[in-house]
């Protein structure tokens, strides 16, 4: 067990293989790495960070210098899930802070589990809750708000947020066209903390407890403050080069502009993109070599 300054040391938190043992992993994104998106934002402090304590050992770790801080916006989109079974979205052992979740579901027995951990090694559960049973807790809706109405549409009500709670900000749980043309049921999650999560591990999952086949998580947004650099680990976890995963091959790379060498303080994506331009540019202003006709004697 490694004990560094550098969060990104830590290893992931096997609280699935605990907590969801009794349910099958789906791999969904495994099998479609391209449905996962990242958009990395540098921010700057002049803030020095505090001692924090790692959740794997005893010893506080206290970086001295100068904390940095990137906003990372995390899309993923679909996800199907199987009966009993359930998607890892997010396991990073990490200094953070989570600000906003918002997850498109079409049914209410989705459950979207959030999981921090804090300065010790226990999980701390945001909500492992059904979107039925966050609205018989009154989480934004009520059972009266979501009533189907005598002539089958669903009331639709907007939701009231919650100040440290995730709460239901919609309910349509009918197949009727709506005012936007919409005929699919749609049911969203939403979790705005009024003050940021600070967590040194992050875990969200989404589940489908149920027996029924059908499932769709149509996207999940998450929205995190994390501290370090990311060219010292992945910063969300590993990054999709979406140009490995869609590249086609073509007889002679295009001649490329002339590029300047990015801060090294850039996400990974910068860091990929320069690498392949100056590869290009390379390619494209090499000579041409002609092989040379055989000596005829």
């Amino acid at each position: 067990m490694r004990n560094s300054v550098n969060s990104r040391a830590r290893g992931k938190l096997n609280y699935n293989s605990f907590y969801n043992r009794n349910l099958k992993k789906s791999n969904y994104l495994q099998r479609h790495p391209e449905n996962r998106a990242f958009s990395f934002l540098a921010e700057t402090s002049t803030a020095i960070r505090g001692p924090i304590t790692s959740p794997f050992t005893n010893t506080p770790f206290n970086p001295t210098l100068e904390a940095q801080k990137y906003y990372i916006i995390e899309e993923i989109a679909p996800i199907g899930l199987e009966p009993q079974a359930f998607e890892e979205v997010i396991n990073e052992a990490e200094d953070g802070e989570l600000l906003a979740i918002e997850c498109v579901t079409n049914s209410p027995l989705i459950t979207i589990e959030v999981v921090v951990y804090g300065l010790g090694n226990s999980p701390n559960i945001i909500n492992n809750y059904s979107i039925n049973e966050m609205v018989r807790r009154g989480r934004g809706l009520t059972p009266g708000d979501v009533e189907i109405l005598p002539g089958g549409r669903s009331k639709d009500a907007a939701g009231t947020p919650h100040r440290y709670y995730p709460f239901i900000s919609r309910y349509k749980d009918d197949e009727l066209v709506d005012y936007l043309g919409d005929e699919r049921r749609i049911f969203v999650f939403m979790y705005e903390p009024a003050i940021p999560m600070p967590y040194s591990s992050l875990i969200i999952n989404v589940k489908n407890t149920s027996t029924e086949m059908g499932k769709t998580v149509d996207s999940i947004n998450v929205h995190r403050r994390v501290y370090g650099t990311p060219l010292d680990g992945n910063l969300a976890g590993t990054p999709i080069d979406s140009y490995d995963l869609f590249k086609q091959a073509t007889a002679k790379p295009p001649v490329v502009p002339a590029i300047t060498v990015p801060p090294t303080t850039v996400s990974p994506y910068i860091q990929n993109y320069y690498q392949r331009q100056t590869a290009a540019q390379a390619a494209a202003n090499a000579p041409e070599v002609i092989e040379p006709d055989e000596f005829i004697e």
